[in-house]
C-alpha cells in the first residue's frame, strides 16, 4: 500500500505500534491511515451489527456528525425486527462507510477454533479469543 500511496505522488511514513502504544489511541492526532484488523463474531450478522454499534477502531478516526450518524443508524439496526430488512441497513451503512472513504476492507479472513466434544461455551469474542469464563465440560 506504501508504494502504490508513493507512486501517486504521498509522502508516506510508515509506524508499527505494538498494542500498549496502539490502544489508547494517542496517534489519532498524527495519522492519516491506519491499518488494522478486527474480528467479529462467528455469527456473522450479530458481528457486524456489534461492529458497527460497539467502539471499532474506525470511530476512533470518525469526526463527531459520522460518530452520530453511526450511532442512529446502529440504533435503527438494532431496532429492525425484520432479519431481510436487518441485513439491508447494516449493507447500507458498510456502503456508506467505504463511500466516505472511512474505511476499505482489504481482505476477509475466515477464522475457526479446534477443541474437543467434551468443551462446551467455545465461541470465538471480538478479539478473537474464546471467553474462558464461558467455557465448561460435558459429562
Amino acid at each position: 500500500m506504501a508504494a502504490r500511496l508513493r507512486e501517486a505522488g504521498a509522502d508516506v511514513s510508515i509506524h508499527i505500534l505494538p498494542f500498549p502504544e496502539f490502544g489508547p489511541y494517542g496517534w489519532r492526532d498524527w495519522a492519516d491511515v491506519v491499518i488494522a484488523g478486527d474480528v467479529l463474531d462467528n455469527d456473522m450478522e450479530f458481528g457486524l451489527y456489534s461492529w458497527l454499534a460497539g467502539e471499532s477502531l474506525v470511530k476512533q478516526m470518525m469526526d463527531k456528525a459520522a460518530r452520530t450518524w453511526l450511532a442512529q443508524a446502529s440504533t435503527k439496526i438494532a431496532a429492525e425486527e425484520d432479519a431481510t430488512k436487518r441485513a439491508a441497513l447494516i449493507e447500507a451503512c458498510f456502503a456508506r462507510m467505504v463511500e466516505q472513504a472511512w474505511i476499505l476492507p482489504m481482505r476477509h479472513t475466515r477464522h475457526g477454533i479446534d477443541y474437543g466434544p467434551q468443551l462446551g461455551g467455545v465461541p470465538l469474542a471480538r478479539c478473537g479469543w474464546m471467553d474462558f469464563r464461558k467455557l465448561w465440560l460435558r459429562p
